[in-house]
């Protein structure tokens, strides 16, 4: 492959991936500093007054969530860090084909000596390492708060690397979609449009499946039941691996493997589509 694919990529994607790592980097240093603030009993006496609803949205049991390690695993839960990796995956995604066709700039790009499939493997490539990396400093940033901030209780970060891991898994298969939806298209908003409704259509699905016990069966249909950093940090705590290794590690793999498994097979769809399609003339 051309370095030159490669040093393009990586020069059109690198601004945002400063941004994005600097405030997931952020987010969870200060989560860890928030989190120095209030005890255990301080959450216990707040979650006492949650209703029944509510607490029918935790992934996992209430004091799970009122220690400290439970405080900090929902931060890889949290909407804001959910969004900064959806735009760093749905943003990279969407440009590597529709975004080249709309700007005119695939024609002049395919008319060097590279190949098409080299075109979209430089772009996969550099999402799943700019996720990977937003992934890392959103744990780092929790390690590194750890080591400035004390807690009412002792907390290891290596319990949060699941969760850190699964917030991975999340960026590979929205990544992943979107750049299977941008090789079959010639417009990137279009394409944006796409994978920012079918995401909204799958949350919706899993919060009435939560909410609405006869609707449950929606929570099958929809990849964000396999998106539960909370979930999978408490089972990797070290009294519950100890008791339930099998099924810690189980859900680890099931979890994870299919959220970047099928991000894999999105990318291999993408590459299918691009290699055989017609590009349409810039307008």
């Amino acid at each position: 492959m051309s370095w030159a694919l490669w040093e393009k990529s990586l020069r059109e994607a690198k601004w945002l991936l400063v941004g994005c790592a600097a405030l997931m980097f952020a987010f969870h240093l200060i989560r860890v500093w928030v989190t120095s603030h209030f005890t255990m009993g301080d959450v216990r006496q707040l979650l006492e007054f949650a209703p029944d609803f509510v607490k029918g949205f935790f992934a996992v049991p209430p004091e799970v969530i009122a220690a400290p390690a439970g405080r900090l695993a929902i931060g890889y839960d949290d909407p804001l860090v959910v969004v900064i990796m959806s735009c760093w995956a749905i943003a990279r995604g969407s440009d590597s084909v529709s975004g080249e066709i709309g700007r005119g700039t695939m024609e002049v790009l395919l008319a060097q000596p590279v190949r098409r499939i080299d075109v979209l493997l430089s772009s996969a490539v550099v999402n799943l390492l700019g996720a990977a990396t937003l992934a890392t400093l959103a744990w780092l940033g929790t390690y590194v708060g750890l080591a400035f901030f004390t807690l009412d209780e002792p907390v290891s970060a290596r319990i949060l690397l699941p969760a850190a891991l699964n917030l991975f898994g999340l960026g590979a298969f929205l990544g992943g979609l979107a750049t299977m939806l941008s090789s079959c298209d010639r417009y990137r908003t279009r394409t944006i449009g796409i994978v920012v409704s079918f995401y909204v259509v799958q949350t919706l699905m899993k919060i009435v499946g939560i909410a609405v016990p006869d609707f449950s069966w929606l929570k099958k249909y929809t990849f964000l039941t396999v998106f539960e950093p909370q979930q999978l940090a408490y089972h990797f705590w070290p009294e519950i691996l100890a008791a339930e290794p099998e099924q810690s590690w189980r859900l680890l793999i099931d979890y994870n493997g299919l959220l970047i498994g099928l991000g894999l097979v999105a990318y291999a769809i993408a590459a299918l589509v691009f290699t055989r399609r017609d590009l349409p003339a810039p307008l």
